[in-house]
């Protein structure tokens, strides 16, 4: 990847012709400033993460009364605290999934990555999930 489109001095030493090679992404430098770039959406996902440690400490459970084969619904525990994540995989349609605050004892979004930037609702007990979307509720 590219750090710079005006100074390549902070590049690795790569194969021979490497400047001939396409990169998918824009530099580094342009995609700080674009909200929606990969580089934005990674450190966005780093910092959900980092503020809710039951993901990648907790124990998992599945949450069984969520039917939609494009939705993957689970809850995870550590320490006590419980999050639901709920993943729409569907590359099309928007999802709308039903999940009861009384069962699962959540107060609302904790946080939300979609990857074209549309954001995630929550509507009472309806979650409204875009296309390749994942929500964490707490």
């Amino acid at each position: 990847m590219y750090w710079s489109t005006t100074d390549f001095s902070g590049m690795t030493k790569g194969p021979e012709k490497m400047e001939n090679v396409v990169h998918s992404f824009k530099s580094v430098e342009e995609q700080i400033a674009d909200q929606d770039s990969i580089y934005n959406f990674y450190r966005r996902a780093i910092r959900i993460r980092n503020e809710n440690p039951e993901i990648a400490r907790g124990i998992i459970s599945y949450m069984e009364e969520i039917e939609d084969t494009d939705v993957c619904a689970i809850e995870k525990t550590y320490e006590g605290s419980t999050i639901l994540m709920l993943y729409n995989f569907s590359k099309t349609d928007t999802k709308t999934i039903t999940v009861s605050k009384a069962e699962h004892k959540y107060e609302g979004i904790r946080g939300y990555l979609s990857a074209d930037g549309t954001e995630v609702t929550l509507n009472q007990e309806e979650v409204t999930l875009p296309p390749y979307s994942i929500v964490i509720l707490k």
